[in-house]
């Protein structure tokens, strides 16, 4: 995806990502998306022991959840403020709807009748649109389906030393 592209891109520029280690220092070689769980990344690298390679991977994770952090909490500092909006919104499309009283009754003739339920049905078609959106970001904001990156599993070394692959997975 967009997002995977743009992550990949960083690495490459901060820490030669898919480039071969020419002098034998630690490199972060391939990220790749998880066949089964398409919203995991799997990270693999190698260096001149497999204690180096672990700890590139240890120093990639860490840059990743720090600024996967800064961008979390800045996008839902944004949402939240939108909300916030939304509902001064909402209040004020409540008052005006009070404001407009009855439709029907209280002296008027019949084109402020007319008038007002005009008034009125265009206030509730934006008051079930602003209530709509509102349920949404509030559905967005919960945790179910707002949550950072995480590690699922930390950089580990394989049991028998077969190759210079080291997965760690994140969640983006």
């Amino acid at each position: 995806s967009g997002a995977d592209l743009h992550l990949e891109l960083r690495l490459r520029d901060r820490y030669g990502l898919g480039r071969e280690p020419g002098d034998k220092a630690s490199r972060l070689l391939v990220v790749e998306q998880d066949r089964q769980v398409e919203q995991v990344l799997v990270f693999k690298a190698v260096g001149s022991t497999p204690e180096s390679a672990r700890q590139q991977l240890q120093q990639v994770l860490a840059w990743i959840m720090v600024d996967h952090q800064q961008r979390y909490e800045g996008l839902r500092r944004a949402q939240e403020k939108h909300l916030a909006g939304l509902r001064t919104h909402i209040d004020l499309i409540r008052k005006q709807l009070e404001q407009t009283g009855p439709p029907i009754g209280g002296g008027r003739d019949r084109t402020e009748t007319m008038m007002a339920l005009l008034v009125q049905g265009q206030l509730r078609i934006a008051l079930s649109d602003a209530l709509a959106r509102e349920n949404q970001l509030t559905l967005g904001l919960s945790d179910s389906f707002s949550y950072p990156t995480r590690v699922i599993q930390e950089p580990d070394l394989p049991a028998a030393a077969a190759g210079p692959g080291l997965p760690f997975f994140i969640v983006s």
